[in-house]
């Protein structure tokens, strides 16, 4: 038999080899071990992403990283092994990353913010890096994707410049950490969500209805004039709204949407009131609807739109009562036949790290009524026929001829209005060409040919709403005199820009009265275009 002390020794040398084990598959041998580290860095609206994909010689089980000053910047972390996802966390100036279980390849996702800064010059932009892992040197090669072509970096190092892309190759000691500093052209529009409130409105058990009410802010300095989201699974647009009203399903402004693979819906749009400048603020409300059937009941009530987002509210709107919700609530209170219910922030919304709810309610279904519902319309429909019958010998030739007008008329108006969309979507064309012309991705010959070809095709549409419009009615007439007379402010507006920058090849004006009044003619197109969109609201209004 063995002793106790024999024992002892045993399971401690047991214990021993256990530990050594461990911090063998945890941190390898650094003298002998390197690390080899792709990271993917995109500068985005206002936040820095970078996806690290490392690949390690041996299992480990952690990673370790020396923040440094980027502490103060980092806004979350995670790794990722195949689906999941492992939040990282930070003590000190170190930043330690775990999974679930040994692995050799592993993928860690880095967010920054509070890494730029705008000056009418140029904007700022710091890029932390960790190139090395504690305890292991490393092979890294760098990618950086930016959102503009006209970048320039300032740190001394050996790098390479594609385009929009910067990317470099180093090999480093562990534990290594760099800033990179780089500029980027005052003029690169930069559209950040500043503020999402968001109300989920369940009236049936098998669908959910999404109102996403979205402050934009322009943090760059040029004009953007495209957003885009990503919608959940298993949901569909219903309608997009601006400070002009409802964006039209139809025409030049129509919203599109794309299928990816993972059946999501990527929406586009293309603004109707882009803020101009840096600091300038929009509206956008979106709808959409989401088969909770196909979901299995998930509720992706944080889905971040393909953003990042850091400030919003989101309320549960439910016709009945809330039975459950799988995550903390603010307050509950009665509105109407409805229950809202606002629930607790789970930190910034990004890559649905906190995307679903799970949520139980009784949902207040009318009751089936048939009987009653075929006796209103027998009612219904005998004080229909008493009083056709009534009127019938009252009805006047003229009066007939006066309905028959008006139906034909309801039948072109359509058409109207979708050539008065086309007009304003030529002028918007014509602004955007400036627009290039301006930050030189377009030639002075490139812009006056597609002028030329924007004010042919919009002299073929004026000839053809003149055609369609012979016997509309007298409102819509007004309308549409409006519409032309403004149509002709932008066209002057055109000539105008073409003067300037006549004069200023000629040397008549210097390059700062040249830039002063071509950004203030682009900006009188813009109210022009604005003030023509707000005609066309009007125009809607007499659609049947």
């Amino acid at each position: 038999m063995m002793s106790r002390n024999s024992k002892l020794m045993a399971v401690t040398s047991t214990l021993l080899a256990i530990l050594i084990l461990q911090l063998a598959i945890v941190y390898g041998n650094p003298s002998n071990n390197s690390v080899q580290i792709t990271k993917e860095v995109y500068i985005k609206e206002g936040y820095i992403e970078i996806i690290s994909h490392i690949s390690a010689p041996s299992d480990l089980a952690l990673l370790k990283f020396n923040l440094s000053r980027a502490k103060n910047m980092l806004l979350l972390a995670y790794a990722e092994l195949g689906e999941e996802k492992y939040s990282a966390t930070v003590s000190g100036s170190t930043l330690t990353f775990k999974w679930g279980k040994p692995a050799t390849n592993i993928t860690l996702v880095e967010i920054y913010v509070n890494t730029m800064t705008y000056s009418e010059k140029s904007i700022n932009v710091t890029i932390p890096l960790l190139l090395s892992p504690e305890g292991f040197s490393a092979n890294t090669t760098v990618y950086i994707k930016a959102p503009t072509t006209r970048i320039q970096p300032i740190t001394r190092f050996q790098y390479n410049v594609s385009r929009d892309r910067i990317y470099f190759n180093v090999e480093v000691e562990p534990a290594n950490y760099t800033e990179l500093d780089l500029l980027m052209s005052p003029y690169t529009p930069l559209l950040k969500i500043e503020n999402l409130h968001r109300t989920v409105i369940i009236k049936e058990n098998s669908k959910a209805l999404f109102i996403d009410n979205i402050t934009l802010v322009n943090i760059g300095g040029g004009k953007p004039t495209f957003v885009s989201f990503t919608l959940p699974q298993f949901s569909k647009l219903e309608e997009v709204e601006g400070p002009l009203g409802v964006y039209p399903n139809i025409g030049t402004f129509k919203p599109t949407t794309a299928q990816t693979s993972d059946g999501k819906t990527k929406v586009t749009i293309k603004l109707r009131a882009p803020p101009q400048n840096h600091g300038d603020k929009t509206l956008l409300t979106l709808i959409y609807s989401v088969n909770l059937t196909a979901t299995e009941g998930e509720i992706p009530a944080f889905n971040p739109l393909g953003k990042l987002i850091q400030n919003y509210t989101i309320l549960f709107k439910v016709k009945g009562e809330v039975l459950d919700l799988s995550c903390k609530t603010v307050k509950t209170y009665k509105e109407n036949s409805y229950t809202v219910v606002e629930v607790v922030s789970v930190g910034p919304l990004y890559d649905e790290i906190h995307s679903t709810v799970a949520g139980a309610f009784k949902v207040n279904q009318p009751l089936p009524a048939p009987i009653i519902v075929a006796f209103a319309i027998v009612v219904a429909a005998a004080f229909i026929a008493v009083y056709y019958l009534r009127r019938r010998p009252k009805v006047k030739v003229e009066e007939r001829k006066k309905k028959v007008a008006e139906k034909a008329e309801k039948v072109p108006l359509s058409e109207i209005l979708s050539l008065a969309r086309e007009k304003v979507g030529l002028l918007e064309e014509a602004a955007e060409v400036w627009s290039r012309y301006l930050e030189g991705k377009i030639s002075w010959q490139n812009y006056r040919q597609q002028i030329a070809s924007i004010m042919k095709r919009e002299a073929a549409i004026s000839k053809k709403l003149k055609d369609v419009t012979k016997d509309a009615k007298e409102e819509v007439k007004e309308i549409l005199a409006n519409i032309d007379e403004q149509v002709g402010y932008a066209k002057n507006i055109l000539k105008r820009m073409e003067r300037v920058e006549r004069n200023f090849k000629r040397g008549i004006l210097s390059k700062n009265e040249y830039k002063e009044q071509a950004e203030k003619l682009r900006g009188s197109l813009e109210k022009t275009i604005s003030q023509i969109h707000k005609l066309i609201v009007k125009l809607e209004e007499y659609l049947p």
